[in-house]
């Protein structure tokens, strides 16, 4: 039997520091869990450094990726082109949350002077996501192989990797926080895609056969990217004939209706403290 680990997700890390994830009702509890939250964003979910300042923390998750490079990946499977593969490895950690490429990347290092054959950076990326490094998302579509065709979208493993490899946190909140939402759907063993066409929805959860649910993570949903994010949202809910869709941002809360459809507007530090999970078979 197999069993799939992950860092802590929020409401454990909260459990971990004894806060009550329950307590959303009291000015006083939803203020501490909301403050908890965007500690943990940028920290991210592995305990050893939940009580560790912040450079010893950001030397922890550096050993942590060391680790999973080396005996995960490099080891385990006798890598002998160590630079690209580090190389990659940054690529992927600074992309995150991103469209990657690897056609891009493949010109990229060419243009360096470095040879490696293509197969091999598609290896490369089986590598991490065999080791839970990193994640593909593929775009929805009803044909398989147009799926496979597609660009995926990347996901570490843990928001506090960013920080181990000199990633910005502050400039990328946003996509930590896609990548924390991703990381709660992967969690629940759902089918997750991205859409884009038409407008973009980040997530896509699927259930059996059916869709379920489309989700729109925006940092700061204010008036110069109201538009894009609904407008992105809505096209998914008409597409799947769905009556209600989400968007999850960082502190604001609202309750919309456009276009006929409902639109909840959640922080995500309520979104991820729910008590109500849909898991895959239920």
């Amino acid at each position: 039997i197999s069993y799939e680990l992950f860092p802590f997700s929020f409401k454990e890390y909260l459990k971990y520091r004894k806060v009550n994830s329950e307590d959303i009702f009291s000015t006083r509890g939803k203020n501490k869990i909301a403050a908890e939250f965007k500690h943990f964003l940028s920290s991210g979910g592995y305990p050893e450094v939940f009580n560790c300042n912040e450079e010893f923390a950001v030397k922890i998750l550096q050993s942590y990726v060391d680790i999973m490079l080396y005996r995960d990946i490099i080891e385990r499977y006798r890598v002998s082109q160590v630079y690209v593969i580090k190389d990659m490895m940054r690529r992927l950690i600074s992309n995150n949350a991103c469209l990657f490429s690897i056609n891009k990347y493949f010109n990229d290092l060419r243009s360096r002077g470095i040879k490696i054959g293509k197969n091999t950076l598609y290896d490369f990326m089986d590598y991490f996501t065999d080791a839970y490094l990193a994640f593909q998302l593929n775009k929805y579509d009803h044909s398989l192989a147009k799926q496979e065709q597609a660009l995926k979208k990347i996901y570490v493993n843990d928001t506090g990797l960013g920080a181990a490899c000199n990633f910005s946190v502050e400039r990328n909140k946003g996509h930590l926080l896609e990548t924390m939402i991703f990381l709660e759907l992967k969690k629940s063993g759902l089918d997750v895609y991205y859409l884009n066409g038409n407008g973009e929805c980040d997530f896509i959860v699927r259930k059996g056969r059916k869709i379920i649910s489309a989700i729109q993570v925006c940092y700061r949903l204010n008036d110069a990217n109201w538009d894009r994010e609904i407008r992105g949202l809505l096209n998914a809910l008409k597409r799947f004939k769905l009556s209600e869709g989400h968007v999850i941002t960082i502190d604001r809360e609202d309750k919309i209706e456009a276009d006929g459809k409902k639109i909840s507007i959640l922080p995500a530090w309520k979104w991820l403290t729910r008590k109500t999970v849909e898991k895959k078979g239920r």
